[in-house]
């Protein structure tokens, strides 16, 4: 079995839109043209700038997934808070896309599974764009998820933001 992790990013560079690692390299350079957010935003929400042909989030997600060009079935890692609205989206993009998703496994619920435990555990997960934090229940073999809140606008990226603007501060303060 072969896992693939890549961030669900694109980038409209040259006439080409790019995905994955590749478009997060040049995030920062040409953040006009980079979109981030689309997995999180699933629909039909038309996107503030079109990258390319894509005018909306799904089709952005339609275009990554076949950049990804994959031909075996999935099994599909989601965040506890993934509606069913988002799934049926999911999946439906995924079929037009020529791709067989087998099923759908809760992250924060998979994330526990390699950990041995006998007590419920708290799973804090820190996305680019919201933190989450689900209980996991655990009753012997058996484990499910019991809560899950998530904080939007309050993730990775606004840490770093949160750091560069620091940092900034205190290179204007010690150079005047």
């Amino acid at each position: 079995e072969e896992i693939l992790s890549e961030p669900p990013v694109g980038l409209y560079l040259n006439n080409k839109l790019i995905f994955g690692h590749e478009a997060l390299q040049g995030s920062r350079l040409h953040p006009q043209s980079f979109a981030n957010q689309y997995i999180s935003r699933l629909s039909s929400e038309p996107l503030n700038k079109p990258l390319g042909d894509s005018k909306n989030q799904a089709d952005l997600l339609y275009r990554h997934l076949k950049a990804l060009n994959l031909e075996q079935e999935l099994v599909v890692l989601i965040p506890s808070n993934f509606n069913n609205e988002k799934l049926g989206i999911f999946l439906g993009i995924a079929k037009q896309a020529g791709i067989s998703v087998k099923g759908f496994v809760d992250a924060p619920l998979a994330y526990t599974l390699g950990v041995p435990s006998s007590q419920d555990l708290h799973i804090l997960d820190l996305d680019l764009h919201q933190t989450s934090i689900t209980q996991i229940h655990i009753e012997g073999d058996k484990r499910s998820v019991i809560d899950n809140r998530s904080t939007e606008s309050m993730g990775f990226a606004s840490i770093i933001d949160g750091w560069i603007n620091l940092i900034a501060d205190e290179f204007i303060q010690k150079t005047r």
